[in-house]
């Protein structure tokens, strides 16, 4: 018969049972989840419905059931469901949607949104959404003011004040004063979010904007909105991106992959990471795949020592059901379950039906071709560099050629040059640039004969740190 030294334990263990606090992840087999997209609408009008999509990326390797908030500002809409559950396969995607009503008591102006991801109520993921409400429709007033470029830094570091600048034109017939508007995101501060500026007829002009990263911004990649217009006329909006740098810590160099992959192919994603700190680091360095892209593993955990640069790589497969087109593959670097870097790089996926052409056209070529892109061996961060074109004149008539120039990384002075090449001639074009921002990148040329396309050749480049 149990005495009373053999039911305590029993009775401790029934209740360990019944526990209600209990969960099926644990430390060892962690469920886990990511929040890929927001879509929202960047202008919508008060008195309307509007649609908002949440995708969600299942990482683990069982179906799971995760639940998503979007935390939606109380004057934004009436009475909505702010969280909604989604059951999601090993690995697949999902999206959830949420339909508001913009009440016509909404302010005209910028509005947040928080989207928070959990797993048996813990909070795994979250993300930030921005749309813009405006006074009336934009089809019943003209757009005069547009904004023709905005540069931005591709990569800023906390307590770093740089310039932002809005290239801004005027389209009508009379000059106009318009409001220019930047919306950073959380964490930045900027002098003055807000300027006027008074642009002649059919003119342009370019103001600059002052942005400072504090430390409670997130490394990782960022989005401003930039907004130009009058009270008269409709707003023109853009958006663009940059990298913000931890401050201090392990950070990707770069990220390389083929600039063109086919389906059935395998391709190698090839990563390199610096620790510029003086103590050893222990990070996991992660990938987000586009859809119909699998890696045998999409994290990898590394040991840098001080100051170490290390490579690694994720070795990647095409399924057939992937959609053709440009594809984003998102790398970060987490340090205790928090981002401290990350890099974003891309690949162009070939239709099933169309093979890759390497050379130019016989006929084309008649007319030129570009005989060799020479750029140095070592390109160094903020350092101007020089870019050599040769190109040749294969017809039996001299001509003027146009020749143009594009990277991502390299800011040139100008991206085109024209030249008079006589018949069955060579002659060199320099390009001067200057090299923003680390890692690889695909630097091509195109060139032209009057209104024909003559020739295109594209080189990779690699972008090094500046030595100490």
């Amino acid at each position: 018969m149990p005495t009373g030294k053999t039911l305590f334990p029993l009775l401790l263990i029934l209740v360990s049972l019944l526990s209600p606090y209990q969960t099926t992840a644990t430390p060892q087999n962690p469920v886990k989840g990511v929040i890929e997209e927001i879509k929202t609408p960047l202008i919508t009008t008060k008195n309307t419905k509007t649609t908002l999509y949440v995708k969600i990326r299942n990482l683990s390797t069982e179906q799971t059931v995760f639940d998503v908030e979007m935390e939606i500002p109380p004057n934004l809409t009436k009475n909505y469901k702010t969280k909604k559950s989604v059951a999601l396969e090993p690995r697949a995607s999902g999206t959830v949607r949420y339909t508001l009503q913009i009440p016509q008591t909404t302010t005209p102006t910028r509005h947040d949104i928080e989207t928070k991801l959990y797993h048996l109520g813990v909070l795994i993921d979250k993300a930030y959404a921005t749309i813009f409400i405006t006074s009336r429709p934009s089809n019943s007033y003209q757009r005069e003011s547009r904004i023709i470029k905005v540069t931005i830094p591709p990569e800023m570091t906390p307590n770093k004040t740089e310039n932002i600048s809005m290239l801004v034109e005027n389209t009508d017939e009379v000059s106009r004063e318009y409001v220019l508007t930047i919306f950073p995101p959380p964490g930045f501060k900027t002098e003055q979010s807000q300027k006027k500026v008074k642009i002649p007829a059919n003119s342009w002009k370019s103001v600059n904007f002052k942005v400072t990263p504090t430390t409670m911004a997130k490394p990782g990649e960022h989005i401003f909105f930039f907004k130009s217009g009058s009270q008269d006329t409709a707003p023109d909006v853009k958006m663009a991106t940059t990298i913000l740098k931890p401050l201090g810590g392990p950070r990707i160099i770069y990220a390389h992959l083929p600039p063109q992959v086919t389906y059935g192919s395998y391709f190698t994603i090839t990563t390199q990471i610096y620790n510029p700190s003086k103590h050893r680091e222990n990070i996991v360095l992660k990938v987000v795949t586009p859809p119909g892209f699998k890696t045998h593993t999409n994290q990898k955990k590394l040991w840098l020592a001080p100051e170490q640069t290390i490579t690694t790589h994720f070795n990647v497969s095409i399924a057939s059901y992937a959609s053709p087109g440009k594809q984003d593959f998102l790398l970060k670097l987490c340090r205790n379950s928090l981002t401290i870097d990350s890099y974003k790089t891309s690949t162009y996926l070939q239709p099933k039906q169309v093979k890759t052409r390497v050379t130019t056209p016989t006929a084309e070529k008649v007319l030129g071709e570009i005989t060799r892109i020479k750029t140095p061996e070592i390109i160094v961060e903020n350092r101007e560099t020089e870019v050599e074109v040769f190109v040749r004149n294969n017809h039996r008539y001299g001509a003027e050629y146009l020749i143009k120039i594009g990277s991502k990384k390299l800011v040139f002075d100008t991206n085109e040059l024209k030249g008079y090449i006589p018949p069955g001639k060579e002659k060199k074009f320099v390009f001067h640039a200057m090299p923003k921002g680390l890692g690889g990148d695909t630097l091509r040329v195109t060139i032209y004969r009057g209104a024909n396309h003559v020739d295109t050749k594209q080189v990779e480049i690699s972008i090094r740190p500046t030595p100490k």
